[in-house]
């Protein structure tokens, strides 16, 4: 049997390494593309594996990014921030 856990966490550093989460255009089958598997089992190290669903793991990414954007002292508007971070709009980043 797979390890969902790790497997979760080894794709969730990759796709942080990468900078993935910044393009505001990922989806699953995106991402599953690019980590080399299918949707199914990208879904399922993610859902169980992390405990949540694809949204909340993308937007977490983004929002930790935008919070070591402060945290190292950027100052540009936080809209600008959340955009770089790879939210698409300011609905989204709310």
């Amino acid at each position: 049997p797979k390890n969902w856990k790790a497997l979760g966490e080894s794709w969730a550093t990759r796709v942080r390494a990468e900078g993935w989460d910044q393009d505001p255009e990922l989806s699953l089958p995106l991402l599953a593309r690019r980590l080399g598997t299918n949707t199914g089992h990208l879904s399922r190290a993610i859902n169980e594996g992390l405990g949540i669903n694809f949204s909340v793991f993308v937007n977490d990414l983004r929002s930790k990014r935008v919070a070591a954007m402060l945290e190292a002292g950027r100052s540009d508007d936080l809209l600008d921030l959340a955009l770089e971070a790879g939210f698409s709009s300011k609905a989204s980043f709310n």
